[in-house]
């Protein structure tokens, strides 16, 4: 009898790692997908597509899915899912493909790209949106300014909605009206079943609550939000200040973080050290004049000698300017963006982030001003962008999102590498980032932002006091770890994106930008491979001893 336990659990043994392997089960994923309604388009290994869309916008980490996916229809999302469960996969959607980390695109799983959900729909009388969770918002604010509304979105234009709210979805209108998550009223989503459901306060509210700044993709794939909307500002200031160098850097930051943070919550503004200079930018929510007031007050602006201007734009015309790198309210085509961004449209960038909740200190303003100083070949920056006015209203657990009262800014680091290239770990450009978040860590209050994505941080950090309670909505709608990715709550069901020595697409190891050995291309077995190994582990084991 034990000769035969033996026997079955080589047995089980032998499963898992067919089932994990590369051959029958891609080939079976693939057919699976193939054989959904309507036109079926993916990829895999091989193409020339898949090298164009197997990573996303940030590319510091290669990736290399086992197939990807872009669904047409919500419907070919909830067969998607279907396929990758019952042929051993994970599934990884992607929105934008945003993440500092390229998260939106693990090795050896089926990636599901939702871009092509960009529907919107607007219902003026209740000042709402219907819209799919694959548009970018760039072209959600052009869409919402045909029916004179805007949103409280972030400043990229390529990113992505489902994303963005995953990670709480931070804007220059969030001071004014919140987040992104404090703005969905209701979604629909994709459950692990392939099952359709409708999430909000009182339907499923735990899960509408985790989807709502707890990270993207990791509890049920949100493919349509309903989200509150509001009448576009019909007088938008922006203005502009700029010191050639970083002299002043000192007595300019130290005047921001008084004043920014705690002003009329119609200004929102950052300050950004980067470039060989440092620019002030902000956004207000009424005519030059009060604008001219208040940062007259704030002491601002007599720093030094700062080169200032100011624009009168339409609502727009302010988000335009807010990203164009000339700041200039006419330039509306930089808000549109391709439902699919190419491999022109990527970057190379390390990111970290840090959130302050108290003044910092006359030493931390000269850490930030000296580690300004020493970006290699002013390839990067520091950018530090208030917080205050709404947020500080919200409780912290209203959504998952948790750094709301008390905080003051958020701190991100980046530092660029070039494209097509692997940066080395011990690279001056890679010491410099981690330097300056060391030279920070004594001022800062240790937590982070999800939405720049960090692999070198604890994940507990950007959900704070919201872990444990984010880890049991994953296990009661995801237990088997079908959504999920290394920074996940309850994420330990899934290999880490950095270890192993995997084979690549012809079986050579394959490298992330960091210069380690990424996760398994195609032979490390996924969350759900796992639990079927081990579920099927102990049945031949119960069989075997029970004889």
């Amino acid at each position: 009898m034990l000769s035969l336990a033996k026997a079955l659990v080589g047995f089980a043994i032998l499963a898992a790692n067919l089932k994990a392997s590369s051959g029958a089960s891609i080939d079976s994923l693939t057919s699976c997908l193939n054989a959904l309604p309507g036109t079926v388009e993916l990829y895999t290994s091989g193409s020339s597509q898949y090298e164009e869309y197997r990573d996303g916008e940030r590319v510091r980490l290669e990736r290399y899915p086992a197939v990807i996916f872009f669904a047409a229809n919500v419907e070919q999302v909830q067969g998607a899912v279907k396929c990758a469960s019952t042929t051993g996969y994970n599934v990884v959607p992607r929105s934008g493909g945003h993440s500092y980390e390229n998260l939106g695109s693990l090795d050896g799983q089926l990636l599901l790209d939702i871009s092509t959900l960009n529907n919107v729909t607007v219902d003026a009388a209740s000042s709402t949106a219907t819209v799919g969770a694959g548009i970018r918002l760039g072209n959600l604010y052009v869409a919402l300014d045909n029916f004179g509304f805007t949103f409280t979105g972030g400043v990229c234009p390529s990113v992505g909605l489902g994303g963005h709210m995953g990670a709480g979805g931070f804007g220059f209108l969030a001071r004014k009206w919140g987040l992104i998550a404090d703005n969905v009223l209701s979604a629909t989503v994709v459950d692990t079943s392939g099952n359709l459901l409708l999430v909000n306060s009182t339907s499923h509210p735990d899960l509408f609550w985790a989807i709502r700044g707890g990270g993207g993709g990791s509890y049920a794939i949100v493919v349509e939000v309903l989200l509150r909307v509001f009448p576009e500002p019909p007088v938008n200031t922006i203005v502009v200040a700029s010191w050639d160098n970083y002299t002043v850097g000192k007595d300019a930051i130290a005047r921001f973080q008084a004043f920014a943070p705690t002003t009329t919550e119609n200004l929102a503004s950052q300050i950004l050290l980067g470039f060989g200079s440092i620019t002030f930018l902000g956004r207000y929510l009424g005519p030059q004049s009060e604008l001219e007031t208040l940062l007259q007050q704030s002491g601002l602006l007599s720093v030094g000698n700062a080169t200032v201007t100011y624009q009168n734009c339409t609502s727009l015309g302010a988000q335009a300017a807010l990203w164009d790198s000339q700041a200039s309210c006419q330039n509306l085509d930089a808000l549109t963006t391709p439902t699919r961004l190419a491999a022109t449209n990527r970057e190379n960038a390390k990111a970290k982030s840090e959130y302050v909740t108290t003044l910092l200190p006359d030493a931390a303003l000269q850490a930030l001003v000296d580690r300004a100083s020493a970006i290699p070949n002013n390839f990067g920056f520091i950018e530090l962008a208030a917080h205050g006015g709404f947020l500080d209203t919200v409780p912290s657990n209203a959504t998952a999102f948790p750094h709301r009262k008390g905080t003051l800014m958020l701190i991100q680091y980046v530092i660029f590498f070039d494209l097509g290239t692997i940066e080395p770990m011990n690279s001056t450009r890679y010491g410099w980032i981690n330097d300056t978040e060391k030279a920070l860590a004594p001022y800062v209050s240790g937590a982070h932002y999800q939405g720049y994505a960090d692999l070198d941080v604890d994940p507990q950090t950007y959900f704070a006091g919201n872990w444990e309670r984010l880890k049991i909505v994953k296990g009661n709608y995801d237990p088997v770890g079908l959504f999920s990715n290394p920074q996940t709550p309850g994420a330990e069901l899934v290999p880490s994106a950095g270890q192993g020595a995997p084979t690549g697409p012809n079986g050579t190891t394959t490298t992330t930008k960091s210069g380690q050995p990424s996760a398994a291309h195609q032979n490390v077995p996924t969350g759900w491979t796992l639990s079927f190994a081990a579920t099927l582990l102990v049945a031949v084991l119960t069989f075997a001893f029970a004889r």
